[in-house]
């Protein structure tokens, strides 16, 4: 009677075993697509990422000690001062008093006053060297 007890039970069940042997095909499904999705998507930015590093120099410090990249820190911020007049004008900032221009330049300098890594502040006095180079 067992036996046709399981049988009977067997055959109770064998509608949802269809539906989770469907779901686990499902499930099967959407990992295979999604590892294949992730695995195309890592190597796109795989690729990216190695141009980037290609495209990307290693920043090397061109101060050699804190008190010549604070050297190199005062004569640009001195160059771009003197500067100040002429980017005043050229941005047509007359509603601006001067003073109130040049304080504003030094608050951004300021800013950066707790940077002490040397390869930060050559590259950040680079980028303002460039700035006012073009003018």
């Amino acid at each position: 009677m067992s036996v046709q007890r399981q049988l009977r039970e067997d055959w109770d069940n064998r509608e949802y075993e269809q539906i989770i042997a469907d779901n686990v095909k499902n499930i099967a499904n959407f990992l295979s697509s999604f590892e294949l999705s992730c695995r195309s998507k890592l190597a796109s930015l795989s690729d990216k990422l190695n141009l980037l590093e290609k495209k990307v120099e290693f920043l090397e410090a061109r101060s050699i000690s804190k008190d010549q990249a604070r050297q190199s820190v005062l004569q640009v911020y001195k160059d771009l001062q003197r500067m100040t007049p002429k980017f005043w004008w050229d941005f047509g900032m007359h509603d601006m008093p001067l003073g109130v221009f040049r304080s504003v330049l030094k608050q951004q300098f300021m800013k950066n006053a707790h940077i002490t890594d040397l390869r930060i502040i050559d590259r950040l006095v680079g980028e303002t060297k460039q700035v006012t180079s073009m003018h």
